[in-house]
């Protein structure tokens, strides 16, 4: 499934984009307020020529310099991409820090859990955690179990986004 705000192809039983977190919706299912929810807000939206339903290629390569140029760590008030609001830190954890967020598109706090940079000797690793992180996405609601929402890479880090 495509993703109305950024393009990225999703797997069908994704709820939420894997790459930008926006909320997923079939195609079949969209309506004018199913669109509302899941679109870019006005300002942030790319600048395409109407009728185009892809982003431009310059418009994802912006985005994704913009991801890369995160900083490796969050201090609480840092605003990561204009969306993340960092309200606490979480330090002690063997693998990495957990932070909490505050989406302000979704006006939720999320518990964002970053592997130290180190963590990670290649590329082969992240993408393994990346699928990891995918099956825990996979899992849905249950009531012992945390909710995943999706896993971006920011700043060259796989972070894995769930509920607080």
């Amino acid at each position: 499934m495509r993703c109305t705000s950024c393009g990225t192809e999703n797997e069908a039983s994704n709820s939420f984009c894997t790459q930008c977190g926006k909320r997923l919706v079939p195609a079949a299912a969209r309506t004018e307020a199913t669109r509302a929810d899941s679109a870019v807000p006005a300002a942030a939206a790319p600048q395409d020529e109407p009728g185009r339903s892809e982003p431009r290629a310059e418009d994802a390569a912006r985005r994704a310099a913009d991801e890369y140029a995160v900083p490796a760590q969050w201090q609480v008030g840092d605003r990561i991409l204009g969306l993340y609001e960092v309200k606490q830190v979480h330090e002690g954890g063997g693998m990495g820090l957990v932070y909490r967020v505050h989406h302000r598109d979704w006006n939720l706090d999320l518990a964002v859990k970053s592997p130290r940079p180190d963590y990670f000797r290649s590329e082969a690793q992240k993408q393994g955690f990346i699928r990891e992180c995918d099956t825990w996405i996979e899992l849905g609601l249950h009531p012992h179990i945390v909710s995943c929402h999706y896993v971006r890479t920011l700043g060259g880090i796989p972070r894995v986004f769930a509920e607080y």
